[in-house]
């Protein structure tokens, strides 16, 4: 029994030594069909493989765009002085905005009696819900929009 499993492990080691070799001598052969003698690529196949490179670069390219878009690209602040000449430019306003000019402003005032905050809805560069807005929100929103990016 001892001499029949070592005869049969022989026999599997020789199997798979020949599979390998064989294997071996198959992709040898299909790098000389296929590539050039110094294991470089052949031209034909590296042009498909730049081509396919180059559109998976695009379609990335491509998803950042859209996500670029949608996301907060420009912003506009403006620090001013809620109370006169009694405080230091204490209050301000941030205009966020997607590549649409859509999103909000935030102004934070400080008065004499406390902070007090608010926020503003915008869509396409237009104050939303029926909500003027102060001067200065009105400048923060300006020049968040004097943001311009090439399309």
């Amino acid at each position: 029994m001892e001499l029949f499993s070592t005869v049969f492990l022989s026999i599997i080691g020789f199997l798979l030594v020949l599979g390998n070799i064989l294997f071996w001598k198959k992709i040898k052969a299909l790098e000389k069909t296929v590539g050039m003698p110094n294991g470089s690529l052949h031209p034909s196949l590296k042009a498909k493989k730049l081509d396919k490179d180059v559109q998976d670069l695009y379609e990335i390219n491509s998803q950042i765009n859209k996500v670029a878009r949608r996301g907060i690209c420009k912003v506009g602040v403006v620090k001013f002085n809620a109370l006169g000449e009694k405080s230091g430019n204490q209050s301000f306003s941030v205009a966020l905005l997607n590549f649409n000019d859509t999103g909000l402003v935030v102004s934070y005032l400080q008065t004499a009696q406390g902070l007090r905050s608010y926020i503003r809805q915008i869509h396409k560069g237009e104050e939303q819900n029926g909500a003027s807005l102060l001067p200065e929100e009105k400048k923060a929103l300006e020049r968040a929009k004097q943001v311009v990016f090439d399309s």
